[in-house]
């Protein structure tokens, strides 16, 4: 029989053609008048498509590799395609949970199913069930080769009861919930569920079975039976004195960092490709560093090589190599990126399972720190405060706004009294809708203004890092902030653990409250802190998840449609950490996540100077150690126009500058004096990855100028090298992507793959079509950052929000504003020309084209920053998800 279970599974792609002809076959005219359509006939026309379905399902879920590694019974045949006939036989194919689950845990008494048997039940149900079923087709019509071989049991002769047990038989099997049937069946998790810890049962499934995997692989490798590894991980888990520590928990035997030790005790050997995995891992500097420093001086001695040959001298080989190095280190991130993906698995963060409710030990607050310049603005962010709770309604997640006035020339302003006003009566409103006699979920604090002489303004306390902090000092029992107005609960806010930090324009979808709750809180992910210096030796203070661009802001004008989905040409701000959290496990903190309150608080203690800091996220997450949990997804909206686009590049490049001090041993102390600097070597590399992208717009704007006017050479050359630096993930899209579109044969997929080149390729047409303005915008920020840092030592924290950049922007008409305000490229478009026509007029065909377009940049913005159609009522992220929720 196990031969059979191969020529069934073998059979599916011509099973699926046979289907298909016969359903076509019954169906015809002919058939109907040569004789009548019997009951079995109906049944198959009317539910082909599930029949259809059903084998798509088994090939999908029965590949080859899956398949050999199914152990056979003691006679032979295989046992899980045995059991499979032997349950269908018996209940006459008609299936439900209850009895399965019942015969399967009766089988176990001879011999434990394992875990890839128990996850191949399905499958082979559904193959038995086809194998039937076409065995009853075949007789209704004789003349048709059944693909399949003659089932092992067929006692029923009547066609039209075979067929229609077949078709309950996949519509039940399609409504069984087979994540809780393995669940209740396997030993395995019957053994971990007594961890000692206590923990593994609170977890998620993925989690769970995450740690079913790592004794499977155990297993599999050693040939021992897995309920000998999970009994044994239970006894390591056991040995560890104190319940609460990482070690009485079998996830860090089975999944952190007890992993190695636990596999070595079976003399466990990795495969090949494990072991290669593991040795980068081991050394993930080396792995890193060698790997990008490879790649750039590999794509770096192209040009210089070219310049070599053509016999240059020292001062223009120094030109050439010094144009082309940035552009070349950029081009081989994007590879090196990409190849480390491929090699290296996901660090994927274990979770608990808070999705019914957050308990009490991990009571979360979601906090909005934001500037109020305007009632409007109040009302938008209470509305999007009140989704943010209809998304995630826990009895034990409160909601609070945190607002701080715009910066003014003294400490009361003429609206201030209005904004609070406002804020206090939708909170309170608010309340009053959602809230109970014993519960207020929302809440409204405001900091009053104070002078900060090196601003020259009155001004809320180090903007937004300040509100944060006074925040959780004021959570954590502090009564000395300059929190003036407070609304709600302040006794229920200080019984939180966690913390969510969002921006004004952050959609938090619905349940992903609790899921980051469920990830902070697990044992393993928990930040240990040395208590004699603050640093995090162990687990997480900040957990971010993936930041995606919400749906329907892509759709506000032709600028965001273009670049909202963009990781290919808008390579500073859209730049993901996901290789660092898999090769380093620690990410790039953005300002939007999940963090320990007296954890975070404790590991940034005497460490962050006043008014030096723009761009404290990154500052932060390097010492409170954040983890990037890329499975989770918030969303936010992307400047609707290229203008202000730029005005938030240009503070982020500011921020980054700004860490330059963080680059000596020593670094300044907030109370005066120096201490030593705590970033490690990837620490510092991520600041020089930042510094790197920020002068990426400037290298190409002179490479392409150095390769016109003054590099020995074609200057088609030099412009192509400059053209393909910033299509990295370009070329990896086509490459990659329109391959596997190909390779599989799947029309569809290669369809929407050259969909996603042509989209990368548009955003590489207005990437360049915005170089000078983008290299001077880059440039003013550098030279205005390292002035304010090395002499003036004032405006560190200049910032504005994105909605009143949005307001300033409102000014002027039409396309003259951004004529008024984007002269580079028409500066930089005329003075080139007039230089190549004067001193190398033969090159004016091949730098004509970036010339037309930097000439038009500033018509370009216009037209592609203007409002496409009003803004309709779309399903935002939070509804789409639901939605999607119901539909499973």
């Amino acid at each position: 029989m196990a031969g059979d279970a191969l020529r069934v599974l073998s059979a599916l792609p011509a099973a699926e053609t046979f289907f298909k002809r016969l359903g076509g076959r019954l169906g015809s005219a002919e058939l109907e008048a040569g004789e009548p359509l019997t009951r079995a006939a109906e049944w198959f026309l009317d539910n082909r498509h599930i029949v259809l379905r059903t084998v798509r399902q088994v090939r999908k879920d029965m590949p080859p590799g899956f398949y050999r590694r199914l152990p056979a019974g003691r006679s032979g045949p295989l046992r899980v395609w045995s059991l499979a006939w032997e349950y269908l036989d018996s209940v006459d194919f008609e299936p439900d949970a209850d009895s399965l689950a019942r015969f399967v845990r009766g089988s176990e008494d001879r011999r434990p199913l394992g875990t890839a048997e128990l996850w191949a039940v399905p499958p082979m149900l559904r193959a038995a069930a086809l194998q039937r079923l076409a065995a009853a087709l075949c007789r209704l019509v004789p003349e048709e080769e059944n693909p399949f071989p003659p089932p092992p049991v067929d006692s029923v002769q009547n066609e039209a009861d075979a067929v229609a047990h077949c078709v309950r038989t996949f519509r039940t099997l399609d409504e069984i919930r087979w994540a809780d049937f393995f669940e209740q069946t396997s030993l395995v998790e019957e053994a971990l569920r007594e961890d000692p810890g206590g923990v593994y049962a609170a977890m998620d499934f993925d989690t769970r079975d995450r740690c079913r995997g790592t004794v499977e692989r155990i297993a599999w490798r050693t040939g021992l039976a897995e309920t000998v590894i999970a009994q044994r991980a239970l006894e390591w888990a056991g040995r560890e004195s104190d319940p609460s520590s990482r070690r009485a928990h079998v996830g860090y035997w089975l999944l952190d960092a007890g992993q190695r030790e636990f596999e070595r005790s079976f003399a466990y050997r990795p495969r090949w490709r494990e072991r290669i995995r593991r040795a980068l891992l081991n050394r993930p500097m080396w792995t890193y560093t060698t790997s990008m420093v490879g790649a750039t001086l590999a794509l770096w001695a192209i040009p210089i090589a070219w310049l070599v040959s053509l016999g240059t001298g020292a001062a223009l080989l120094t030109l050439g190599a010094t144009v082309t190095l940035i552009p070349a280190s950029m081009l081989a991130t994007s590879l090196v990126q990409w190849v480390l993906s491929l090699v290296i698995p996901p660090r994927v963060l274990p979770k608990l399972d808070f999705e019914k409710a957050i308990p009490e030990r991990a009571r979360t607050v979601v906090i909005i720190p934001t500037l109020l310049g305007s009632e409007d603005e109040v009302r938008s962010l209470v509305r999007r405060l009140e989704r943010h709770y209809l998304g995630n309604p826990q009895d034990r997640l409160d909601f609070v706004l945190l607002g701080d006035f715009l910066d003014a020339p003294s400490e009361v302003g003429p609206e201030d009294d209005g904004i609070a006003r406002v804020a206090r009566e939708e909170i309170r409103a608010l309340n009053e809708k959602h809230g109970s006699a014993d519960r207020s979920p929302f809440h409204y604090m405001h900091r009053k203004r104070l002078w900060n002489p090196s601003e020259g303004c009155w001004m809320g306390w180090e903007r937004k890092r300040g509100k944060v902090e006074e925040f959780n000092r004021l959570l954590l029992g502090a009564n000395d902030t300059s929190f003036d107005v407070q609304v709600g609960d302040v006794a229920a806010l200080r019984r939180a653990r966690f913390v969510i930090t969002l921006d004004s324009d952050t959609v938090l979808p619905p349940g992903l409250a609790a899921r980051l709750a469920g990830t902070l809180a697990h044992p393993l992910n928990l930040p240990e802190i040395d208590p004699a210096t603050g640093q995090v030796i162990a687990g997480y203070t900040i957990i971010q998840p993936r930041v995606d661009v919400a749906p329907r802001s892509g759709g506000r004008s032709k600028f965001s449609g273009i670049f909202s989905g963009d990781a290919t040409i808008d390579i500073y701000t859209r730049a993901v950490s996901d290789i660092y959290q898999d090769l380093f496990g620690a990410g790039v903190y953005v300002g939007k996540g999940i963090y320990d309150l007296k954890g975070f608080d404790r590991s940034l203690v005497g460490r962050m100077p006043e008014n030096a800091l723009l761009s404290h996220d990154l500052f932060e997450g390097i010492h409170g150690r954040v983890a990037l949990a890329s499975d989770l997804v918030l969303y936010e909206d992307y400047p609707s126009t290229y203008l202000a686009y730029t005005r938030r590049l240009h503070r982020w490049i500011r921020g980054d500058w700004q860490l330059l001090p963080w680059f000596f041993s020593r670094v300044r102390a907030p109370a005066g004096g120096t201490l030593p600097n705590r970033f490690r070597p990837i620490d510092q590399w991520k600041l020089i990855d930042n510094l790197r992208r920020s002068l990426f717009v400037p290298s190409l704007l002179l490479l392409v100028t150095a390769g016109w006017l003054l590099l020995p050479g074609e200057a088609w050359l030099w412009t192509g090298m400059a053209l393909i630096a910033p299509s990295g993930q370009l070329l990896i899209g086509i490459l990659g992507g329109l391959t596997r579109g190909l390779v599989r044969a799947r029309r569809r997929r290669a369809i929407r793959q050259w969909s996603e080149v042509r989209g990368g390729f548009r955003r590489w047409l207005m990437f360049w079509a915005f170089v000078p303005h983008e290299a001077w915008t880059a440039t003013d920020a550098i030279v205005r950052t390292l002035h304010r840092i090395l002499i003036s030592r004032r405006r560190l924290l200049e910032w504005r929000t994105a909605a009143h950049t949005a307001r300033l922007l409102e000014t002027g008409s039409g396309m003259l504003r951004e004529w008024g305000e984007m002269p580079a490229g028409v500066v930089c478009a005329t003075f080139l020309a007039a230089l190549v026509l004067l001193f190398r007029p033969e090159v004016l065909p091949v730098a004509a084209p970036l010339l037309a377009l930097w000439l038009a940049s500033p018509a370009i913005a216009g037209w592609i920053s203007r409002e496409v159609v009003p803004p309709r009522e779309s399903p935002d992220p939070t509804q789409l998800t639901a939605l999607r929720r119901l539909a499973r």
